[in-house]
């Protein structure tokens, strides 16, 4: 393509030429870039007031329904350094004192100092927090090993933590996580860890204790005397070893000091039980072991003397002997006479499948206050207890006493209207008065008397932010569908006129709103509250001037709308949002309306405003298509005048070399002449 220079071989401008023919091309071009920043411009505020309605929408559920904030109560006079109250919409309106004399606390303790540099042993062990247990197994280490492995085992229950006290010496402490006086805080272990760093000593939880280191206190066991008729009169002799004391179809009592029966008291026996041929006979001999006496028998003309047996043998040998399933066991007994209470234990009852003679068994002790008795008795001469070992002990009761103790667990005490209540947290009491979640923090200094009344505060922020939200709207709403009007055609400033002053739509959407809040609705008490204005809520009060008034912005009336709420706070929440037709789902007033018109104007893809900016992006992509063929024939009419200038300035040249040589010939003739 020739390129030309202006004015290089004339005094003609060509390239401004060129220039304000382009220009006057691409006016066109202008025209349809303002069109498109138009539609951006449109695009940005139908954002804009999507969102205005967005946010008005979610003010106005707030104003109906299951969660309204015309159910919303606070306590006022609540001292919030002792104590919170939280209000569910159904606590009653009207004062309460309330007075804590002390909170719950949990069970802490701590061991006596010992070196930062003390090596503890491997072992297992059990922590036990009221009826929480949690088991602990501790690999061996340092005071922070232990702690940690007491956290990762037991966090749910105790906190453990090893404490420098001194650069030299640390302190061991332990605290349960639950409070309440029933939340005591057990150790029970076996291998030394704690005694070693004197967290603990030994304590005595066995009530009664009868073993072979006493003889089984042989000559105090005396024949059963209470009154069931099972037991009495059994022929029979009881028979003391040295490691045993064997009951068979007989049935005895030994008279022990009176125990008071605790929580978790349990009966532990040990022993052997199994039964023998029908001929065989138990005879006292001090010299030989019990076992080797307890059964000769021959089986297939093979003679078997001594030892325990096998259940399946014991079957083989007694097989035509019936057995009764339960035959022997223990007793326990408080009392003489008719005033005796007892309660019996078959052993055979308490071992689901026994697959070998002997037994080990920890009885609950359930349904009597007090023991002064323990009998043992074998009903069948086929049947033959021997026990090693009885205790009456309670597991309620640690392994060990705490050498320190920082703080005892305690329930929580406090008084509602001089009525005493104890519970063992101080957090979430709900139980207490209806609709009332207490929170206990320290004791009170004296009575304090608070109100559950309606949380005014909280309604007329949601009032008063509906409103502002509303009135956000209406003023946008105002701006887009702004006109100008003019005395003489063709009078008036364009610029002036709304983004949107030829779409109907937001005249619509603005009427509409201005309806929802007009209208009257359904409430218990029609009569004195049927329209928003008798609520305090209009759009301007009487003789409001008609510019205030036209423009649909609202106005609230506090004053007027507490007393109005107070009077009727069922129809205020009737008027809001209603179930007219006893569906269980509201259908009527006005934050429903206006909740389910605003989803109609802002629902996703479908809603009056996503159609709207999915039209002008359309719009706008074709303006970027009509504008790039515009921009390109531009470009291909500024070339084909280049090339039309530069085609004239050629010949232009041509002509001026044309008349230079012609001149010098000329002047060249004049000369020879």
């Amino acid at each position: 393509m020739p390129v030309s220079v202006s004015g290089l071989t004339s005094d003609f401008d060509s390239q401004a030429l060129i220039d304000k023919l382009v220009e006057l091309e691409k006016k066109p071009l202008k025209r349809l870039e303002e069109e498109k920043e138009i539609s951006k411009l449109k695009v940005e505020v139908l954002e804009m007031i999507k969102n205005d309605f967005k946010t008005l929408r979610d003010t106005t559920k707030s104003l109906y329904g299951v969660d309204n904030v015309f159910k919303k109560k606070s306590a006022k006079g609540v001292d919030e350094t002792s104590f919170s109250v939280k209000t569910l919409e159904n606590a009653s309106l009207g004062p309460l004192k309330i007075e804590i004399l002390q909170i719950a606390q949990p069970h802490s303790v701590s061991s006596d100092p010992f070196l930062t540099d003390t090596v503890f042993p491997a072992g297992s062990f059990k922590v036990k927090v009221g009826t929480n247990i949690r088991f602990v197994s501790f690999d061996g280490g340092t005071a922070e090993d232990l702690a940690f492995a007491i956290n990762k085992q037991a966090g749910d229950v105790v906190n453990a933590s090893a404490i420098r006290d001194t650069p030299d010496s640390f302190i061991f402490q332990l605290t349960g996580l639950k409070t309440g006086k029933d939340n005591t805080l057990s150790l029970f272990e076996d291998s030394g860890v704690f005694s070693k760093i004197s967290l603990v000593k030994p304590k005595k939880n066995i009530f009664f204790n009868l073993s072979k280191d006493d003889g089984f206190r042989e000559e105090e066991w005396q024949s059963y005397s209470g009154n069931d008729k099972k037991f009495i009169n059994l022929q029979g002799n009881a028979l003391f070893q040295e490691d045993l004391f064997i009951v068979n179809n007989k049935a005895v009592e030994l008279k022990i000091d009176e125990i008071k029966v605790q929580p978790d008291t349990v009966l532990e026996i040990t022993g052997y039980n199994f039964p023998l041929k029908e001929d065989t006979t138990l005879i006292k001999e001090e010299e030989s072991n019990i076992f080797t006496r307890l059964f000769s028998v021959k089986v297939k003309d093979i003679e078997i003397s001594g030892g325990l047996i096998p259940v399946n043998e014991t079957e083989s040998l007694n097989q035509n002997i019936n057995i009764p399933e339960t035959e022997s066991g223990i007793g326990i007994a408080y009392g003489t006479g008719k005033n005796r209470k007892e309660k019996s234990f078959f052993i055979e009852k308490q071992i689901s499948s026994m697959t070998t003679n002997s037994f080990s068994l920890s009885i609950p002790v359930e349904g009597v206050e007090k023991i002064d008795r323990i009998f043992l008795f074998s009903l069948s001469p086929y049947r033959v207890m021997a026990v090693s070992d009885i205790k009456i002990r309670s597991t309620a009761q640690s392994q060990y006493d705490f050498a320190r103790t920082i703080q005892n667990p305690q329930d929580a005490i406090f008084k509602i209207n001089d009525v005493e209540i104890k519970r063992p947290e101080n957090n979430n009491i709900s139980d207490v008065v209806k609709g009332l979640v207490f929170d206990l923090k320290a004791p009170t200094a004296k009575p304090v008397t608070f109100t559950v009344d309606y949380s005014m505060s909280d309604i007329f922020k949601q009032l008063v932010q509906f409103v502002s939200n509303y009135n956000t709207c209406m003023d946008t709403l105002n701006q887009i569908s702004r006109t100008t009007h003019a005395d003489k055609p063709g009078d008036y400033d364009k610029s002036e006129q709304g983004l949107f002053s030829t779409d109907s739509s937001f005249m619509n959407i603005r009427s509409k709103m201005r309806t929802i809040v007009l209208s009257p609705y359904p409430t218990s008490v029609s009569n004195n509250l049927a329209v928003s204005a008798q609520l305090g809520l209009s759009t301007g009060a009487w003789n409001s001037a008609f510019d205030d008034v036209r423009s649909g912005k609202l106005k609230l009336d506090q004053n007027k709308f507490e007393e109005v709420f107070r009077k009727y706070p069922v129809a205020v929440m009737e008027f809001f949002g209603s179930d007219t037709d006893n569906d269980k789902k509201i259908n009527e007033g006005l934050a429903f309306r206006m909740d389910n018109f605003l989803l109609d104007v802002t629902r996703v893809k479908s809603g009056i405003i996503d159609v709207k900016i999915e039209k002008i992006k359309e719009d706008i992509r074709n303006q970027n298509t009509t504008i790039s063929q515009k921009e390109e024939d531009v470009q291909k009419y500024e070339s084909k005048l280049k090339e039309q200038f530069g085609n004239m300035e050629r010949k232009m040249s041509t002509l001026k070399a044309q008349q230079k040589w012609l001149d010098q010939r000329l002047n060249q003739k004049k000369n020879e002449d």
